[in-house]
């Protein structure tokens, strides 16, 4: 199981990079994947958390730059380094971007197929939407989370709604459905029990499998 000391240090590491206050000069290797299903490796340039889901600036292997918009591409991903503090060791952490459609767009007057960040795969996904908001200078960035099942709608998920809907989302997991809402178990730690609920679906396919 993921350990999620990691992911809170993965989450700070990203917020230091998704500065808002500046364009980023931050590179990373990773690829994109485009519509047609082509994976292109390259370097990934970072800019603002809302300018991310929109375009892609990318340096492919023989340094020429490109830029991709939202709807050219299927996904992109890219390494990043952290410091895991139990092994004492930096380990690479993929994060993942997947095209979604959503009501909001990113920026104003942008397009509504984005590319929002996934922080959390399996049956059931969570996404970060970051939406500029530039008439608000103590906040010019918000975040919205929307989760997913088995691939259907998105679905916005907040601190009024996250126990009835993760309920829900885990009903084939009662030990991890009871402690929703309970301490270590709130809407602050909503990746965390996606995380632990995609790994028991996985382990319990396996089990199945194994029987059969």
């Amino acid at each position: 199981m993921r350990n999620f000391t990691n992911t809170l240090v993965l989450i700070f590491a990203l917020t230091i990079t998704f500065s808002a206050s500046a364009t980023s000069n931050k590179i990373y290797e990773g690829y994109v994947v485009t519509k047609a299903g082509e994976k292109i490796e390259g370097k990934i340039r970072m800019m603002s958390p809302a300018l991310n889901e929109v375009k892609v600036k990318f340096i492919g292997t023989d340094n020429k730059k490109r830029t991709f918009k939202s709807k050219e591409l299927k996904s992109y991903s890219f390494e990043i380094s952290v410091w895991n503090a139990t092994t004492k060791t930096h380990e690479t952490e993929m994060i993942n971007y997947v095209n979604q459609t959503v009501e909001r767009s990113s920026i104003a007057f942008g397009p509504k197929e984005v590319l929002l960040q996934r922080e959390a795969a399996g049956t059931v996904n969570l996404y970060n939407h970051y939406i500029e908001q530039n008439s608000n200078v103590n906040a010019p960035i918000a975040r919205e989370q929307f989760v997913q099942k088995d691939n259907a709608e998105l679905i916005l998920i907040n601190k009024k709604n996250y126990k009835k809907v993760l309920k829900l989302m885990t009903a084939e997991y009662p030990e991890l459905q009871a402690k929703i809402g309970t301490r270590g178990y709130g809407v602050k730690h909503i990746a965390k029990i996606l995380k632990v609920y995609n790994n028991w679906m996985i382990e319990n396919s396996e089990e199945t499998v194994a029987i059969n």
